[in-house]
């Protein structure tokens, strides 16, 4: 049994390596730039997804004639979390030439969840919207700070929105200052209420939003009233009081009429 469990994963292990060697071998032949972005796609998808493909992401990243499949290589490299990604990200920011490239993989830098919290992709955002030579460029690094937060960032920003030649990106950056100090300023949100006690009593008790009283009977004998939400008063009528005749309304609602 150990054997032949031993074959069938040597036997699946050859079958993967070569699935992923034709796939490499036809992104590197591919003329067409469209069917290469499908095969770095399949790439940085399982079963094809691991260290060898992302060798050749990162490869392809640096080194396709298309900026659209360099950019496709790039963020499916920016879906892998580590140092080492963000190294080669880095270096690819500064040495490609497409400026609507480098923008687009700001952004989506800026909100893939491998880099969450890293400061690392914060301080390349940062130095992009410092030195970037392009405004294109230093507006998606303003944004994508303000999609982080980070507040280490803040003085990158301020410094933007104090003096970047570009008012656009003056703009942009000031708004991604405020966002970035709003965690420090903003009022505490209210604690959600208590729930009610199981025994709460109308005219003594506090029944909060989004509680309220709901009470049942005929007009004239109503039961006890109880501090429930809306659904919970509208389920009780439903299934005990409404197939004996009986009424039910919460805080003045009539829950036969109302949906």
């Amino acid at each position: 049994g150990t054997l032949l469990a031993l074959f069938l994963a040597c036997g699946a292990s050859a079958q993967g390596d070569a699935e992923i060697s034709g796939v490499i071998a036809q992104l590197r032949a591919e003329p067409e730039a469209a069917a290469r972005i499908e095969l770095v796609k399949s790439l940085n998808r399982p079963p094809l997804r691991g260290p060898r493909a992302y060798q050749t992401l990162a490869e392809t990243m640096e080194s396709d004639l298309s900026d659209t499949v360099r950019l496709a290589a790039a963020k499916a490299v920016a879906t892998w979390p580590g140092g080492e990604p963000l190294e080669r990200l880095d270096k690819f920011l500064k040495a490609e030439t497409g400026a609507m490239t480098r923008r687009d993989l700001i952004l989506a830098l800026s909100t893939e969840p491998a880099h969450a919290g890293n400061p690392d992709a914060t301080r390349m955002l940062a130095e992009l919207l410092l030195d970037d030579p392009s405004p294109a460029v230093r507006r998606g690094a303003a944004v994508g700070l303000a999609l982080r937060g980070d507040i280490t960032a803040v003085g990158a920003a301020r410094k933007a929105a104090a003096s970047d030649p570009d008012k656009d990106v003056r703009a942009v950056a000031a708004k991604a200052v405020a966002v970035m100090e709003k965690p420090r300023t903003q009022a505490k949100k209210k604690a959600a209420p208590p729930p009610p006690k199981a025994d709460a009593v109308k005219g003594k008790d506090k029944c909060s939003p989004p509680y309220g009283w709901c009470e049942c009977g005929y007009p004239v004998i109503k039961t006890p009233p109880k501090c429930l939400t809306r659904e919970d008063c509208k389920h009780l009528f439903i299934n005990s009081y409404r197939r004996n005749s009986l009424s039910c309304d919460w805080d003045g609602q009539d829950m036969e009429t109302t949906e």
